[in-house]
């Protein structure tokens, strides 16, 4: 008895030692795995390419320089046999945007960023651009169509004179500027080098004017003209003052003096035109022009000038609050 007693001491210390000789092992590799996962090995002195895998078990194990192939996508076409329901077609033909979009492009509509307008540009010129999500709206953004662009207000005026054609341009509503009183343009033209003696012979009398007799006027021609085999010659080749020269003329006119052969003989004038621009100050009464610039001239001096003068001898009126500017234009038809 004592004998089985002893062994089955034995034993149960046999056990004893296998069982903490195998808690020691498991101690052993438990610490050794945690150690392994809870610290990291220092590869300061690796070289060489580093296989790293992140979420997918099944990456390659050797590296690549080229990127995998994007997976194809199939669209399925749709059936062109296939009709449309005859309510979807009446529903594009009479219905408006907001009611044909259908709900979740309405929401993503709302969700989309607009571009707002870009801030005005600094020194250097380059300008910045902003953008802001629009939320709380329905359906699409609509441009906004450009200003119309507003049409320039003129007031033009034409006339004839003695065969010669003008036009007068103002930068103005009919009414606000204007022009008046003018005498002939012509009136202030260089007087002919050469009048036949038929002008003289057919001076008369003024009948209602009894100072203005033939020979009063005859004297007055005679301060500017002399006469030489039958016909009269300015003197020296010399033009009468241009404040002087409507009087002359107006008796020229009596006398039956055609001015078209002023334009032909003495200048050939015929064709041609005077345009220039003008500025007319502010004044209800009376005013005067200024920066007079030529932009088209006939080819003489002397006739350019006396065009402007004679034009400027006329009333101006501004009743506007600035000054305005104008264009006049003559033509020697």
């Amino acid at each position: 008895m004592k004998a089985s007693v002893a062994v089955k001491e034995q034993r149960s210390r046999d056990f004893s030692a296998i069982a903490i000789a195998l808690l020691i092992h498991l101690l052993v590799v438990g610490a050794y795995l945690i150690s392994d996962l809870l610290f990291f090995e220092d590869m300061v002195d690796y070289s060489g390419p580093v296989l790293i895998k992140l979420g997918r078990a099944d990456a390659p194990e050797t590296l690549t320089d080229s990127l995998p192939a994007a997976p194809v996508e199939t669209v399925e076409e749709p059936d062109a046999t296939a009709t449309q329901p005859v309510e979807a077609a009446e529903e594009r033909k009479t219905g408006t945007v907001e009611e044909t979009v259908k709900p979740e492009e309405k929401e993503s509509e709302t969700a989309r960023e607009i571009p707002v307008a870009e801030k005005e540009a600094g020194d250097d010129g380059r300008a910045e651009k902003s953008s802001e999500s629009r939320s709380g709206e329905s359906g699409p953004a609509v441009a906004e169509a450009p200003p119309a662009e507003v049409e320039k207000v003129v007031d033009v005026s034409k006339g004839e004179e003695e065969g010669n054609s003008f036009e007068t341009t103002f930068e103005s509503s009919p009414g606000i500027v204007g022009r008046s009183l003018g005498a002939p343009i012509y009136f202030y033209l260089p007087l002919p080098q050469t009048i036949g003696q038929s002008v003289f012979d057919s001076l008369r009398d003024d009948p209602v004017l009894q100072t203005r007799t033939a020979e009063k006027k005859k004297g007055i021609l005679n301060l500017y003209y002399e006469s030489n085999m039958g016909k009269y010659l300015l003197k020296n080749q010399k033009q009468p003052p241009i404040e002087v020269r409507p009087e002359l003329w107006a008796i020229l006119a009596e006398g039956g003096y055609d001015i078209l052969n002023y334009k032909n003989d003495d200048y050939y004038l015929k064709g041609r035109e005077i345009t220039f621009t003008f500025v007319v100050q502010v004044g209800k009464d009376s005013t005067e022009l200024s920066n007079v610039k030529f932009i088209r001239r006939s080819g003489y001096s002397e006739i350019d000038e006396a065009v402007v003068y004679g034009f400027k001898q006329a009333s101006f009126y501004n009743s506007s609050d600035i000054p305005v500017k104008g264009r006049f234009t003559y033509r020697f038809e």
